[in-house]
């Protein structure tokens, strides 16, 4: 079976020259993909929209990034973009040789982004360095936050080590959104392979939690066979029920209003990916704009509700709170539904 992945990220090395207390990811560790792992992702991956390369620090493993180009124009692997973070301490030419590269093999070069993170956590980049991977054709000021950060931190790796994590992560067990033509199968869902070959569809994960909630390894099995294992199975037969996603939020939390915004969908597996979009995206993005930026005390909790506490109507229904020095700011409720089609009330 072949593979159209619409979201890739690969772990190129859990090495980093920094140690910063926010670290989602932990301790680095003297690892990077090996080649063999770059084989078994391209000999059934044909097209992938966005690459992103991550870590670690991905410049101190330029020749995993090298090795990731060859072997997709080896198997004719279509790239369309890339996106990729430095911490910019240092100027690595082999880095920036092997990112230019990538960016001449994509379809779409200017989608592709080069960033340096620059926050108040990470320490300061050389400015040195900085004049050079500027140079770069693909190079987007995108992470130059400067002394604010937009977004909570999340409560995993040094993070919650060290007390500072705002955010949880819910974790992702299923691919929602995926189609299979013959033999081939495209998934929308975003697909993250480590440094030691473990799959995974939750990206912002410590080295430690992704041993938990690897979903399979390729070290021991394909690409294809470990996705399809985790497919959504619908319970419902498409075409005969209507599924509706919500989101109801308090007056001051995602908006100085309440909102409550719904959508539907014919598709089961459709609603329940939007679902689970609606909470990540809550985490990016969790207060509205009445407020000027992230407080520094914020906290958002997340709390699923036990399926025995639902009406049979409703499939799932998670909250997610928000808090700032012990004092609730709100919270918003999301859910999935489904009911008869004579029942919807719309085209």
């Amino acid at each position: 079976m072949l593979l159209h992945l619409k979201h890739l990220l690969l772990e190129a090395t859990r090495k980093c020259n920094m140690a910063c207390p926010h670290c989602m990811r932990g301790d680095a560790e003297e690892l990077s993909m090996d080649y063999a792992v770059i084989d078994r992702i391209f000999e059934d991956v044909r097209q992938i929209d966005h690459l992103v390369l991550t870590g670690g620090e991905p410049s101190l493993a330029p020749y995993v990034i090298q090795q990731i180009l060859y072997r997709a124009r080896v198997w004719k692997c279509s790239i369309h973009s890339f996106f990729c973070a430095t911490n910019a301490r240092i100027y690595s030419q082999p880095f920036a040789d092997a990112l230019c590269g990538l960016y001449d093999y994509c379809k779409h070069p200017e989608h592709c982004a080069l960033t340096a993170t620059i926050d108040p956590y990470h320490e300061p980049a050389d400015p040195a360095v900085m004049e050079r991977y500027r140079a770069l054709p693909f190079y987007r000021p995108v992470f130059e936050y400067g002394s604010d950060l937009p977004y909570p931190i999340l409560t995993e790796g040094r993070a919650k080590e060290n007390g500072i994590g705002q955010s949880e992560i819910p974790i992702k067990g299923s691919i929602y959104d995926a189609d299979f033509k013959g033999l081939h199968f495209t998934c929308g869902d975003t697909v993250y392979v480590n440094a030691k070959g473990g799959v995974l569809l939750n990206a912002d994960l410590s080295y430690r939690s992704q041993e938990e909630f690897c979903v399979g390894n390729l070290t021991e099995d394909s690409l294809p066979h470990i996705l399809s294992t985790v497919l959504y199975m619908p319970r419902f037969q498409v075409g005969t029920r209507v599924f509706r996603t919500a989101l109801i939020s308090e007056a001051g939390t995602i908006a100085p209003v309440k909102l409550e915004v719904q959508r539907y969908y014919s598709d089961e597996s459709a609603a329940m990916g939007a679902f689970h979009q609606i909470i990540h995206n809550l985490q990016i993005t969790p207060v509205g704009p009445d407020i000027e930026k992230i407080p520094d005390e914020l906290r958002l909790t997340i709390e699923p509700k036990d399926g025995k506490e639902l009406p049979d109507s409703r499939l799932c229904e998670t909250a997610v709170t928000y808090w700032a020095h012990k004092k609730k700011l709100g919270a918003a409720h999301i859910y999935v539904e489904h009911f008869p089609l004579e029942d919807a009330g719309h085209e």
